[in-house]
């Protein structure tokens, strides 16, 4: 797991990019959290689930929304 910032200098994002430790396949994943208690409540599935496509040959970023 790699922790990253992109976008914007004013408004940057901060998300963690998970390298596949299968060999690659060609499509990527993004995953958006949800808002409010429902991003809190989620977080551990979304890591999981992070985890296992990884395993799988997927490229995985997790991120967090701006503000």
């Amino acid at each position: 797991m790699t922790p990253i910032r992109f976008g914007s200098r004013e408004r940057q994002l901060f998300g963690m990019l998970q390298t596949p430790s299968a060999p690659p396949r060609e499509r990527a994943v993004l995953i958006c959290n949800p808002f409010g208690q429902e991003a809190i409540r989620s977080h551990r599935v979304l890591r999981v689930i992070a985890d296992q496509l990884a395993r799988r040959g997927h490229y995985v970023l997790r991120f967090d929304y701006f503000g």
